[in-house]
């Protein structure tokens, strides 16, 4: 092509999004940086969506983009830390908690990477008193921390894979809170079991500043 090619990066998880170096080595612990060899800059980029980074030596090189959720009865708010995501994480959880016995809580999490998935997801850990750090399962697909269990389906081919994952039998479990990042790839599978769980579907977008999320729910 004999020009340089640039690619946005996605932000880690409420950091800045990075545009220039300077924005990376802001927001990184001096144990990192000792990990860099080499920093080549470009200047500043222009302000582009982050590019979607897909590793295929996993999967086949393709993207199945779901069409908009639409939601019933939808609540928006603004949050303005991690803290705040996780604390709404806590609230809608005590909302429904009592459903659980007679059915399970899934929560579908719908959001660009770095939005906030795994921080709600900490904030439903903590209000079920779990101990362990949570992590995305991104590698692991799915992660267990007794009655929680957190799904990432990023890599899923289709929807029915879910299905593979064992996601009914987690719904069998009547007292399971389950939390889906990426749902919307899944959306037809998760839609199914309407009448088999509770389902709030969590929309997590970034607003004007870079800690803003505006974050709406409702029932599918």
């Amino acid at each position: 092509l004999r020009v340089p090619i640039t690619a946005t990066s996605a932000n880690a998880s409420y950091q800045k999004r990075p545009y220039q170096i300077s924005d990376i080595l802001e927001n990184i612990s001096e144990k990192q940086k000792s990990l860099l060899d080499l920093i080549v800059d470009a200047g500043k980029l222009p302000p582009h969506e982050p590019s979607t980074v897909i590793d295929t030596t996993l999967d086949d090189p393709a993207i199945l983009r779901q069409g908009e959720v639409r939601l019933k009865d939808k609540n928006e708010i603004l949050s303005r830390s991690k803290e705040n995501t996780q604390n709404l994480a806590k609230e809608l959880f005590q909302k429904y908690e009592g459903y659980l016995g007679q059915r399970p809580i899934v929560f579908a999490l719908e959001g660009e990477m770095g939005a906030g998935k795994t921080q709600f997801t900490k904030g439903l850990g903590k209000v079920l008193g779990i101990k362990e750090e949570i992590v995305s399962p991104t590698f692991n697909l799915i992660l267990e921390y007794g009655e929680l269990a957190h799904i990432d389906v990023w890599r899923l081919e289709n929807p029915q894979e879910l299905e593979i994952l064992g996601f009914l039998k987690m719904i069998e479990d009547k007292n399971k809170v389950v939390a889906i990042e990426w749902a919307e790839k899944v959306a037809e599978a998760i839609r199914k079991y309407r009448g088999q769980a509770i389902i709030i579907w969590v929309k997590i977008k970034y607003g004007k500043n870079p800690n803003d999320r505006l974050i709406s729910w409702g029932a599918l």
